[in-house]
């Protein structure tokens, strides 16, 4: 009888660490599309600042 109550308990917590790992994947997921997305406003923000630097250096060569 004992044996059975720590397998049962056993496999419990196997499933709910799966569950956990599936929730943290999904988490993790969410993270990386916020990364992607504040590294690319970032690019763009990059891109606005070159033109503006090369917009200056081409007017103050003239």
């Amino acid at each position: 009888m004992d044996n059975k109550y720590n397998d049962f308990i056993i496999d419990l917590v196997n499933v709910l660490s799966f569950a956990v790992g599936l929730q943290n994947i999904e988490l993790n997921n969410k993270q990386i599309q916020d990364l992607q997305e504040h590294l690319n406003n970032q690019d763009k923000q990059y891109d606005k600042i070159l033109k503006l630097l090369e917009e200056k250096t081409s007017n103050e060569r003239r």
